[in-house]
């Protein structure tokens, strides 16, 4: 829950160098094209959540697979955080995320999960 959080104030500041360190290259690549390519600025500029505001998480598959000689695990996880109204003038908002988090479980390896897949499912501005 932690991850998404700290994603999501990175991507409402556009600061996609610096989740470099919290997902997978390609990933990024991947966030950085969907945010400004699909993403409204009413999406952009309300993003950002707080740990606290995640209200449910919920595992939703687990695959072992090799690649090569190494063994990895893949976790999707679907979140829902309920975003309270800010004092600027921001709404409260409901969103759906779904995350891939990704990690080499080989021998020697450190135990570090990485986000491999990140979506915004839906945004809903919730009425004042």
């Amino acid at each position: 829950m932690q991850a998404l959080s700290h994603l999501c104030h990175l991507l409402k500041s556009n600061d996609f160098e610096a989740i470099s360190g919290v997902v997978s290259s390609i990933a990024k690549d991947e966030i950085k094209a969907d945010v400004e390519r699909n993403w409204s600025d009413e999406q952009r500029n309300n993003i950002d959540l707080e740990v606290d505001e995640i209200v449910e998480a919920a595992a939703v598959r687990v695959l072992m697979h090799n690649v090569a000689y190494e063994r990895y695990a893949d976790v999707d996880v679907d979140l829902v955080g309920l975003r309270r109204p800010r004092g600027d003038g921001h709404p409260a908002v409901v969103m759906n995320f779904s995350l891939r988090f990704s990690r080499n479980y080989s021998s020697g390896q450190y135990p570090i999960w990485t986000v491999t897949k990140f979506v915004l499912k839906s945004f809903k501005k919730l009425q004042q």
